[in-house]
C-alpha cells in the first residue's frame, strides 16, 4: 500500500478552498434563492436581516429603495443550520437567534475550509457543540448545483 503524505493532502485541502472560493465568489442569492435553496421562508430571512440576527457580511449589496439585498453563497449553510438547531430546540426557541448570530462569522470561515468543522456557542452558561462539516459541505452542493 501507498503511503499518503503531508505534502498530498495539504495538496488536496489547497484544491479543495480554491473550489469552494470558485463557488463562493461565482454568484449572489436573492433572498428568494437563498430561502428556496436553505428550505426556509423567505419573510422568515427577511425579518432576520432587519433585526439583524443576519450579519451584514452575509449581504452583498442593496438592489435599491425597497431594501432588496443579495446575498453570498454562504448564507445557504447559515440557514440550514439554523434549521437544525430548530430541530433540536424547537423553531421557538429563544436560543435560536443567539446561536446564529454567534456562528455567523464562523460559518464564514468555515465555507471555503473543508475540514471537518467543530463550533462551539457559549450563551449563558451553557455550552453547545455544532458540528457543521455535513450541512456546510451540502451547502456548497445545493449553491453549486444552481450554477
Amino acid at each position: 500500500m501507498d503511503q499518503v503524505t503531508d505534502e498530498e493532502i495539504q495538496a488536496v485541502i489547497e484544491r479543495q478552498c480554491r473550489e469552494h472560493k470558485r463557488i463562493a465568489l461565482a454568484r449572489v442569492l436573492s433572498r428568494e434563492q437563498a430561502a428556496e435553496v436553505a428550505n426556509v421562508s423567505a419573510d422568515a430571512l427577511r425579518q432576520w436581516v432587519s433585526d439583524g440576527t443576519i450579519a451584514r457580511e452575509y449581504l452583498t449589496r442593496d438592489e435599491g429603495r425597497g431594501g432588496a439585498y443579495q446575498f453570498t453563497p454562504e448564507i445557504v449553510a447559515l440557514l440550514m443550520i439554523a434549521g437544525k438547531v430548530a430541530e433540536q430546540f424547537g423553531p421557538k426557541s429563544k436560543l435560536l437567534k443567539p446561536i446564529v448570530q454567534a456562528i455567523g462569522r464562523d460559518v464564514l470561515d468555515a465555507w471555503n475550509d473543508p475540514r471537518p468543522r467543530r463550533l462551539r456557542i457559549d450563551l449563558d452558561g451553557l455550552t453547545i457543540m455544532l458540528d457543521v462539516t455535513r450541512v456546510i459541505a451540502e451547502a456548497r452542493e445545493r449553491v453549486a448545483a444552481l450554477e
